[in-house]
């Protein structure tokens, strides 16, 4: 997996406020390659940057995973383990 930065910024802003809008893309879908945008804005707080860089991956790797299940997915019906959805 090759990760590759390509905007970062940094303003005065709450980043309560922005955990609400973060924004993660899929921007482009080739073969069987996934390209995902992640926006992270850079907080004042070294805390709430490495929380904000957190959540933007984790809603990354999301996007890609529910990505990745809709492709297995051949007859659209549930997927059960152990009887359960």
């Amino acid at each position: 997996m090759n990760f590759k930065i390509v905007h970062l910024s940094h303003k005065q802003v709450s980043c309560k406020e922005y955990f609400k809008n973060m924004e993660a893309k899929i921007v482009k879908k080739e073969g069987r390659r996934l390209t995902i945008q992640v926006d992270i804005e850079l907080c004042d707080e070294m805390l709430d940057t490495e929380e904000a860089i957190h959540r933007g991956i984790n809603e990354a790797r999301l996007l890609a995973t529910e990505y990745a299940l809709s492709e297995f997915d051949t007859d659209e019906t549930s997927i059960k383990v152990a009887n359960k959805k």
